[in-house]
């Protein structure tokens, strides 16, 4: 499936933590965010403990009814933060993880959290299969394997073919609910995951139905490509989202990298993850590495 090209997007990232010195002004963020009219907002604030300006963000988002879907470390998943939360609560709730060690006790979810997000690192992706048999034991519906922060210094991760063929193999015995969410961004990942089922979103959607915002405000086309667009220390959203640099931006995205030419995969691929390759190959043309 390939979306179309729009001139807002419909999803917007924003990466609270963790909180600079000299913070941004996130009530006027939030209201641009706001006054741009996206369907959704993934709030992400995982640091020990929840920054104050998360509430008063979701109170605005309840009060302009803009769906929210907020992710916490669960150390800060505390009681009083689920009462402060009740009052405004997000669409969805995630709480994000990094291992086994980290799933919560007794096998279940916290009161009030709809699911886990689990970041895919190449220390964490071989605990995949502890992921869903947990979601299987608990009866977890909603996983989300977030996409990479490569504008916050992360280094860039992917599976070979080799291992994402044993990651299938290990995942197949695994009951699966027929109604859990899982959410996979990268899509290589996904075909490792769901080998039977054609990646949803089809090309590159960086810069169209998506922007990522920064700790700082630096704007970016998605978390996984470290290219920025603006800041809105100096400009807002709306214009950063109209402006020059986010369409000569996806002229690039549209082009089929020069290295994808003749693939007998490029009509699904469309050149995998485009930030991913960019970052490692220094430059637009590259293949994705995790197609080689």
């Amino acid at each position: 499936m390939t979306l179309p090209e729009l001139t807002t997007p419909i999803r917007l990232y924003w990466d609270l933590t963790p909180l600079p010195s000299a913070p941004p002004d996130h009530g006027k963020i939030c209201a641009e965010i706001i006054d741009l009219k996206i369907l959704s907002l993934d709030l992400t604030a995982t640091g020990s403990t929840v920054p104050e300006a998360c509430f008063s963000i979701l109170e605005q988002c309840r009060t302009a009814r803009l769906a929210v879907t907020l992710t916490l470390s669960p150390e800060a998943l505390s009681e009083e933060v689920g009462q402060r939360l009740a009052a405004a609560p997000p669409k969805e709730l995630l709480i994000q993880v990094t291992g086994p060690d980290r799933f919560p006790p007794h096998r279940s979810l916290p009161p009030g959290v709809d699911g886990i997000s689990f970041p895919v690192t190449g220390d964490t992706w071989r605990r995949i299969p502890d992921l869903f048999r947990f979601a299987a034991d608990s009866g977890c519906r909603r996983l989300v394997l977030p996409m990479q922060r490569l504008y916050a210094g992360e280094e860039a991760f992917y599976l070979s073919r080799r291992e994402l063929e044993a990651l299938t193999a290990e995942l197949a015995p695994i009951p699966r609910d027929p109604d859990m969410r899982v959410t996979v961004h990268d899509p290589f990942l996904w075909r490792g995951i769901f080998p039977h089922t054609p990646f949803p979103e089809g090309r590159c959607q960086a810069a169209n139905t998506m922007l990522a915002i920064d700790p700082k405000g630096v704007v970016y086309p998605c978390p996984t490509m470290p290219v920025p667009l603006g800041d809105l220390a100096s400009g807002t959203l709306r214009d950063i989202a109209r402006g020059e640099a986010k369409k000569e931006l996806r002229k690039k995205l549209l082009r089929l990298p020069a290295a994808c030419v003749g693939c007998v995969d490029a009509g699904s691929c469309t050149g995998g993850c485009r930030g991913r390759g960019e970052q490692l190959g220094g430059s637009w043309e590259g293949i994705d590495p995790a197609c080689r």
